[in-house]
């Protein structure tokens, strides 16, 4: 085994959700696992905000001070990295369905 390879391996096996930053992320994860202040990305790598809290029926993120909170639901997260949940959605699509109110699921 190639030192690549081990060290692939020991990133993928210190977390449940993930394959670690060089791994290949794993499409299955528990929802209830992410942490407040992950980053959330949408599909093109653009920042949206951080992670405020995560149930089982909804991801809350804060855009900033100034900014409203985006309440999003799974079916809306592509993948997960350690400290990062990629969306499978644009900003733009997220605007144009109204996740800045509560109780907005699509």
């Amino acid at each position: 085994m190639s030192y690549g390879l081990l060290q692939r391996w020991r990133a993928s096996a210190r977390s449940l959700i993930v394959g670690g930053r060089d791994g290949l992320p794993r499409r299955t994860f528990r929802f209830a696992d992410i942490e407040r202040g992950w980053r959330v990305q949408d599909s093109d790598e653009t920042s949206l905000g951080t992670v405020v809290s995560s149930g089982e029926i909804l991801l809350t993120v804060s855009r900033g001070l100034l900014s409203s909170t985006l309440y999003l639901p799974p079916s809306a997260v592509a993948e997960v990295h350690e400290g990062v949940v990629r969306l499978n959605v644009t900003s733009r699509w997220v605007e144009a369905q109204g996740w800045d109110r509560a109780g907005s699921r699509k």
